[in-house]
């Protein structure tokens, strides 16, 4: 894994107080335009400070120097700062590093050519200077435009045929779709790193397919949708009794229906008790999937995998970013529960302090709206809003034509409100009465900033993620277990052993 002190600590000061980065790059792009800015500005500074020196003079030449060639920092380092956020692969992001370092050696020769009041003792370089460093630029235009020839999938015609139900989801939060007479919805959506996805999910909740690998745009995704309405049915089956020879391996049955339908044991009964002082290992294990994309697994001692990623990350130094920031984390996080509901306290990336009422299925159905000074401040909102919850809210129309609601104390304070709109305004009733019924026994969560969430999923067995303050989920335990206390045993073994897990490649 990556030991760069500095690199962690940008990407964690970004994950932290701008958003959860989908990949390393893209927190690299931004301190990049952060610094072409600032190169830009202090350019433009020295400049105005050239115009106050007597022409001519050492002082004045120096800052006219200082000026012109800090400025010519500011655009390449600007323009890389865009390429790299862009979803291209690493050749790209090499050539963009490329062009960023030949415009920097023109700068070098720069100061070297004009070292003494620009005055030139070896001839008139300027052409050659300025060639060079426009060559430089042109490299990262070209990286940008290398999005094309670096995609995973080429442009392809849109779909035709039925239309595609996109995630639809009615008022009421159940999932369900009417624009279907199906037993089952596709759904379409964007998943971490901006690649399309799709899944087929039944009415009772289950995911019974998805796409597998991820699609580059919208079109795509779709495309793959439509070959498996065409294709699927009357589609033979060949049961095969060896896997196929391009078949990865399977990963802890997950291939393997069966053992993921009906786990066999719990994956807690062959841990240590956490009050046992135990001393178990585990070893983070980072692999490349058959779709091309990294992705990490925590093993125990005993051979089970007790937490994993869930989504893969677009490429190995993205991963280990990941990874650090959770070994590193880890172990201070809290334990959460949503039973089946309750208040989560955070800090956003203006750092104001918020809450916002989740459900167990990670549904947020109502927030505070505006943003505190200290934390203790957004408990103290918390409280008044227990207080309230039984009193009538104000049902109203937003611009867009959805019905909301909001929770006004006596001296017109807006205290709570709904997180979504409504079709209709009994749906808006519906969602303020979930609210009164989840509030007053839900318990306050803090998020600093990763917290552990323990839920029961559709099954009946109890689950773990490990989630950011931003909503991002982290981590996941992959398995369910039969007890809550197994599921706590879960997360204590993660927090025991991932700090000081070696990292294999498997």
């Amino acid at each position: 894994m990556s030991n760069d002190a500095t690199g962690n600590a940008l990407v964690d000061w970004y994950s932290d107080n701008v958003a959860r980065p989908h990949t390393s790059d893209e927190a690299y792009g931004y301190w990049a335009f952060v610094v072409g800015s600032v190169l830009g500005v202090l350019g433009f500074v020295l400049f105005l400070l050239s115009t106050t020196a007597t022409k001519g003079t050492s002082i004045f030449w120096t800052y006219r120097s200082l000026s012109f060639s800090v400025g010519a920092l500011a655009l390449p380092v600007l323009m890389y700062g865009f390429v790299v956020v862009l979803p291209l692969r690493e050749r790209a992001t090499k050539v963009a590093y490329l062009g960023l370092a030949v415009s920097l050696l023109s700068v070098v020769a720069f100061l070297w050519a004009y070292p003494d009041s620009w005055n030139v003792n070896t001839g008139d370089l300027s052409p050659i200077i300025l060639s060079v460093y426009a060559l430089g630029i042109g490299i990262e235009v070209v990286a940008a435009f290398l999005f094309p020839a670096v995609s995973n999938e080429a442009p392809v015609e849109p779909a035709t045929g039925p239309g595609v139900v996109e995630a639809a989801t009615d008022d009421t939060g159940s999932g369900e779709s009417s624009a279907d007479a199906s037993k089952a919805t596709f759904e379409l959506y964007q998943d971490r790193k901006s690649e399309w996805r799709w899944r087929l999910r039944h009415d009772n909740g289950n995911v019974v397919a998805d796409g597998g690998e991820g699609y580059t745009d919208e079109r795509n995704a779709k495309k793959g949708i439509e070959s498996v309405r065409k294709n699927a049915p009357g589609a033979a089956v060949d049961r095969r009794e060896t896997p196929p020879a391009d078949a990865a391996p399977a990963v802890d049955g997950e291939d393997d229906p069966s053992t993921a339908a009906e786990p066999v044991e719990d994956p807690a009964e062959s841990l240590p008790e956490p009050d046992d002082e135990p001393s178990d290992g585990a070893t983070v294990e980072v692999y490349e999937d058959r779709g091309g994309n990294w992705r990490w697994r925590l093993r125990h001692d005993n051979g089970n995998v007790i937490a994993d990623g869930g989504e893969g990350y677009s490429s190995r130094r993205a991963l280990e970013d990941a990874v650090d920031r959770l070994t590193n984390r880890v172990a201070d996080a809290d334990t959460l529960e949503h039973d089946p509901a309750a208040f989560e306290i955070y800090r956003d990336n203006a750092d104001e302090w918020r809450w916002r009422l989740r459900h167990r299925n990670g549904r947020i159905i109502a927030d505070g709206g505006e943003g505190y000074a200290s934390r203790r401040n957004a408990v103290e909102a918390v409280d008044r809003v227990r207080d309230r919850v039984e009193d009538g809210p104000e049902m109203y129309e937003d611009a867009a034509g959805r019905y909301r609601w909001r929770l006004v104390a006596d001296n017109g304070e807006i205290i709570a409100d709904s997180s979504q709109g409504y079709a209709s305004e009994s749906g808006a009733q519906d969602g303020f009465g979930r609210v009164r019924r989840y509030a007053p026994e839900a318990d306050a969560l803090q998020f600093d900033p990763l917290g552990f969430e323990v839920y029961e999923d559709a099954a009946g067995r109890y689950r773990w993620r490990l989630r950011h303050r931003n909503g991002n989920i982290v981590a996941d335990g992959g398995e369910g277990y039969t007890s809550k206390q197994n599921a706590k045993k879960g997360i204590a073994a993660v927090q025991r052993t991932a700090p000081g897990a070696a990292v294999v490649e498997r």
